[in-house]
């Protein structure tokens, strides 16, 4: 993005972590749903369980989401079942942020890096702030900054817009 679109698609666990560790999925809450679904994909296709875990653990050790995410899963008996209704949470809460903070935004907003769907489950969380003011009926300015090294906030977010 934001010159092409592709999609990406995983079929093992270590697929999804190389996808994960290769910035190929970017922002906290995407990174800690794409986790939770490569823990899904593991127990569909028979993996190690613990290895899996590991593996995208290893995949972006920093990430507050991710270990928050497989940290959940681990336990549960219907993996995909869990990820599927943590992806839904996500979109849930982005939308109640983007609901109740669209009514304090008024003119030009500023965002720096990329917080639109891209980054989250769905909606998104700063930029689903000035989506729903936008769909409220409210004349919204974004100025969309870069962030570094990948420069996401100044690329997605405007391919996002």
């Amino acid at each position: 993005l934001p010159k092409k679109t592709e999609y990406v698609y995983c079929s093992t666990s270590q697929q999804v972590a190389d996808a994960i560790r290769d910035m190929v999925v970017r922002g906290a809450p995407a990174i800690g749903i794409t986790a939770a679904y490569g823990m899904a994909i593991a127990q569909i296709n028979m993996e190690n369980i613990e290895d899996a875990y590991e593996c995208l653990l290893r995949s972006r050790p920093t990430a507050s989401n991710l270990r928050w995410a497989i940290e959940k899963i681990k336990g549960e008996d219907d993996k995909l079942s869990f990820a599927k209704n943590l992806h839904r949470e996500d979109i849930s809460l982005n939308r109640r942020l983007g609901e109740n903070g669209a009514p304090l935004l008024n003119g030009g907003v500023l965002t720096v890096c990329n917080t639109g769907a891209l980054a989250t489950g769905g909606h998104g969380t700063a930029l689903g702030m000035v989506r729903s003011a936008i769909e409220q009926g409210k004349d919204i300015r974004l100025y969309a900054c870069e962030t570094r090294p990948y420069n996401q906030g100044s690329r997605l977010t405007t391919y996002e817009c």
